[in-house]
């Protein structure tokens, strides 16, 4: 799948990882965003790819209704 990565995916990418990196830090493994964070499934699954770029080694997901989950992948069954 050749997905094309805007600048403006990136910036939202950036700013969700640094949520999950605050929530992270409190132990938690899920939020949900607003409603309005994404333009399109697109736009989501784009930044979806983007995230799980990360260098914390976690494996990230965000569902149809914009929730967000991750774990340590070094912890999955």
């Amino acid at each position: 799948m050749a997905v094309k990565i805007t600048q403006a995916q990136i910036e939202q990418a950036g700013r969700v990882m640094a949520l999950i990196r605050e929530q992270y830090g409190q132990y938690f493994n899920e939020m949900t965003l607003p409603a309005d964070t994404f333009s399109s499934k697109s736009d989501r699954q784009a930044i979806t790819y983007l995230l799980n770029q990360n260098d914390q080694d976690l494996d990230i997901t965000i569902d149809k209704h914009n929730k967000v989950t991750w774990q340590s992948k070094n912890t999955k069954k």
